[in-house]
């Protein structure tokens, strides 16, 4: 009788490894009955089912200056006035907006 890591006890590896070779194939169909039970699928599986967006028409408003580098973040403050952005140089900057 062998012992492994875990403390049990084996008679025969070579029973182990096929009883647990089955045991993998069981836990692999109930847990393919539990995807289709949810109607898991994948992400690129529902994507192709989406139509494709048509070209968008997007017109720039309004240049903001002041970083040297490219702008890796921006965000609104919540009075919707302020823009703050930060670049790849670690610059913060303030924009104020008028309306």
């Amino acid at each position: 009788m062998a012992s492994d890591d875990c403390g049990l006890e084996i008679d025969n590896p070579g029973d182990s490894i096929e009883s647990l070779s089955k045991e993998v194939e069981k836990l692999k169909a109930r847990l393919e009955e539990e995807r289709q039970k949810l109607n898991d699928v994948a992400l690129y599986t529902v994507a192709e089912r989406l139509d494709p967006l048509p070209p968008l028409n997007i017109k720039p408003r309004r240049v903001l200056k002041g970083h040297q580098g490219k702008v890796l973040c921006s965000d609104w403050s919540l009075d919707k006035r302020h823009i703050v952005s930060s670049s790849q140089v670690n610059c913060a900057v303030k924009q104020v907006m008028e309306y």
